[in-house]
């Protein structure tokens, strides 16, 4: 652990991020052939929502990985790295 934190501004569309994204979902679908249940956490939800809320649900799951972070990050014994994603996308076509 290095105590560093790093974070893309919010909005931003580049090339580099999306390549990260992409290879943190290959990570994931990795670790459900590779991890036991009890050592992993999926889910998923498909929900119809008033897109006008969309702003507040972004600052809320920011506020949500900040407070899980400092919580696991808090541990005496740090003996495992993980990684956290959220996603939350249109499903719909316009």
């Amino acid at each position: 652990a290095t105590g560093a934190s790093y974070q893309s501004s919010d909005e931003v569309a580049n090339m580099a991020l999306r390549r990260a994204h992409a290879d943190n979902l290959e990570l994931a679908r990795r670790s459900l052939e590779r991890h036991e249940v009890e050592d992993r956490d999926f889910c998923s939800i498909t929900m119809a929502i008033d897109s006008s809320l969309l702003p507040e649900a972004k600052k809320r799951i920011a506020e949500f990985r900040r407070e899980l972070m400092v919580f696991l990050e808090s541990g005496a014994k740090k003996d495992q790295v993980y990684h956290l994603s959220v996603s939350l996308y249109p499903v719909t076509k316009k």
